[in-house]
């Protein structure tokens, strides 16, 4: 869940891989063999983020290819916000996530914490880590508690990091100004030539 370019991530946590077989093994061994008596709603934003519907789609798709019930629910954004900060979205909802400081606390402390406004999770041991994290001053330890946080929500997968867009700018060859890694557009970094 810790972005590449954020501090705190560690490229030997791995991802998820597409495995149909594996999935559907899981859903046995859970009792639910071809997903049959799993039926969920997908909520989605609607003009939010680039391609916002078709990627609900996509996930629903890809649950039906395991045997899983699923339909996607789209709303608009104004509504869907706020039902994302009453927690009133579960158990599967779109959302994307930018941390202006590009360090691994922005991210793990807004979603994972058990006091996290955006989560429907919570792990005492995630709060223990974030909370030595967050007060660590020793940059190689900070990290090690980085890649145990990221290791258990590995694990537990309470979210699913599906991608993670390219920004895109357009700007004129008078334009002097090199895009910041937190996303922020600043006027005053700008100069004409």
């Amino acid at each position: 869940p810790i972005p590449p370019n954020y501090f705190g991530y560690d490229p030997s946590v791995p991802g998820y891989k597409h495995d149909l077989a594996k999935a559907k093994a899981l859903l046995a061994k859970a009792g639910y063999p071809d997903g049959k008596g799993i039926s969920l709603v997908i909520n989605a934003p609607i003009g939010r983020y680039n391609r916002d519907r078709e990627v609900a789609e996509a996930v629903s798709g890809q649950l039906q290819s395991v045997g899983i019930t699923a339909t996607v629910k789209p709303q608009e954004w104004v509504s869907y916000s706020s039902m994302v900060g009453k927690r009133a979205l579960t158990p599967l909802y779109e959302l994307g996530w930018n941390q202006p400081s590009a360090d691994a606390d922005g991210v793990i402390t807004a979603l994972f914490t058990s006091s996290a406004p955006l989560s429907c999770y919570g792990n005492p041991e995630i709060d223990k880590l974030a909370d030595q994290a967050r007060g660590e001053l020793d940059v190689a330890k900070r990290k090690a508690l980085y890649k145990q946080i990221a290791t258990i929500l590995h694990d537990d997968a309470p979210w699913i990091v599906m991608f993670q867009y390219e920004d895109l700018y357009a700007t004129s060859k008078r334009l002097r100004w090199h895009p910041r890694g937190d996303e922020w557009i600043r006027a005053y970094e700008m100069s004409l030539t």
